[in-house]
């Protein structure tokens, strides 16, 4: 059984785009305070419900993107060696770059392997000379070594880029996995990654998700999951050695109703509570 801890991570500096996803994690935390701790899907539930997982906020300073980031390093880091499984609410998805080196310092660089969930590779080369921004985070994890390439699968990546956009993804051995393609096997990702061997992090980008389903984030795309397909991925996702995962770039401010949030928390809900007790795919 793990023992979570919920990592609030207020950052949207990495966004070159459309801000607004520093509100993300408090709109998430609060639909989960609404949420029950038992999925109908498959019967399991987390004990003592998500009211009982601590919480802890990462301070953010504007003043200094690098402090920050090596200060997300350094509580994730903490975390884990508390033994606890890190649940990283965003903020914009730079900040998985600095919670892949505190789980590489802990796990070891290249023992584990990454599942992202995206709408986009984010192996976009610097902008502006800036290169720890959200659109290049995968690239920074594997030019650092943190994680063989080989061992990262890119799930849904669909829509425009730029020419050559996707060829670092492409040259470097990361496994790229195009929504169209994905969806073709139903939207099975055990037909995608198949060693089950192997402890992953997950992340997940909201925008991973059909703007539809989930208006509510900066760089929407559409022709993505609809709920009901991503809340059977991250029950799929439950059933592998799971040592930690993100959910990234939700921004309140361009929601509907509050459905994005809505739908970001029952997402980690599930993906807690199936990953609490791995097993059969769902």
């Amino acid at each position: 059984m793990q023992s979570y801890h919920f990592l609030k991570i207020p950052y949207e500096e990495g966004a070159y785009w459309r801000k607004g996803a520093k509100s993300g994690p408090d709109a998430i935390l609060a639909q989960l305070r609404k949420v029950r701790n038992q999925s109908i899907a498959d019967g399991t539930s987390l004990p003592g419900g998500f009211s009982a997982v601590p919480v802890r906020e990462i301070e953010h300073s504007p003043y200094s993107k690098s402090g920050y980031l090596e200060l997300i390093e350094t509580v994730v880091g903490e975390c884990v060696a508390g033994g606890y499984t890190p649940v990283v609410l965003g903020g914009d998805h730079a900040i998985t770059l600095p919670v892949v080196r505190a789980m590489a310092h802990h796990f070891g660089e290249r023992h584990f392997g990454i599942i992202h969930i995206d709408a986009h590779s984010d192996t976009f080369p610097p902008v502006d000379g800036y290169r720890y921004h959200h659109g290049a985070v995968f690239r920074n994890i594997v030019e650092e070594g943190l994680v063989d390439p080989i061992s990262i699968h890119q799930i849904g990546i669909r829509g425009l880029c730029g020419e050559g956009w996707l060829s670092f993804a492409e040259e470097s051995g990361i496994n790229l996995v195009h929504m169209e393609r994905f969806r073709e096997k139903s939207c099975d990702i055990t037909h995608f990654v198949t060693d089950r061997s192997m402890p992953y992090y997950i992340s997940i980008d909201i925008d991973a998700v059909d703007p539809a389903f989930a208006p509510g984030t900066g760089t929407p795309v559409p022709g993505g999951f609809t709920s009901s397909e991503i809340l059977t991925l991250v029950r799929m996702l439950g059933t592998f050695s799971v040592i930690g995962f993100d959910l990234v770039e939700v921004a309140p401010i361009y929601d509907a109703a509050d459905i994005t949030s809505l739908l970001a928390a029952h997402i980690v809900a599930e993906l807690m509570i199936s990953a609490d007790r791995p097993g059969e795919v769902i």
